[in-house]
């Protein structure tokens, strides 16, 4: 992924975990990064995704209006995914 991509990445987390996803944010911001693309890591769309995720988001660009923060479709809905998925469970039988 560094060869593909050279910008700032972070892990962040909606609960039990650090960095929280407002705390992450917060310290990109304040290292001068001006645009941020969440990658929400969940293989379902549940109320983190449909309610919590948006609504940090909400807070976060409150927070930090000089951010261009954006957010990608959950990584579960993504056909390579859901493919990575099918072959592991597959192999799993053999």
């Amino acid at each position: 992924m560094r060869a593909q991509h050279t910008g700032p990445t972070d892990l962040a987390f909606l609960e039990c975990m650090e960095p929280s996803l407002p705390d992450a944010i917060a310290a990109m911001a304040q290292a001068g990064v001006t645009h941020i693309n969440v990658i929400p890591v969940f293989l379902a769309v549940g109320s983190h995704v449909r309610k919590d995720l948006p609504l940090l988001l909400e807070q976060a660009r409150a927070a930090h209006p000089q951010l261009c923060l954006t957010a990608s479709a959950a990584i579960g809905e993504q056909t390579a995914i859901q493919e990575a998925i099918a072959r592991f469970a597959l192999a799993t039988l053999v």
